[in-house]
């Protein structure tokens, strides 16, 4: 729905030094971008997370890590939301 972006970085705070963590930002309502927030929380069993990809119904999200595809539930997407 474009209401968010999942994109993964070396250069953002919060990221493993040197590694590949997701983040995920929101779109405000006028448009521009919150600042991202670190997803390495959800998905700190993997190493250098790439590629992340969400289903279209919103109910997974697949990416690349350790040299394999992954998939998880999705959920933690909206308990990210900003109010």
């Amino acid at each position: 729905d474009e209401s968010y972006l999942i994109f993964a970085s070396t250069g953002h705070p919060g990221g493993g030094e040197g590694l590949f963590t997701l983040f995920i930002s929101y779109r405000n309502s006028d448009g521009s971008w919150l600042p991202p927030i670190s997803l390495d929380g959800e998905m700190d069993s993997f190493h250098d997370p790439l590629c992340p990809a969400v289903t279209p119904d919103g109910r997974f999200i697949f990416f690349i890590g350790e040299g394999d595809i992954w998939w998880m539930d999705a959920g933690f997407i909206e308990g990210f939301r900003p109010a």
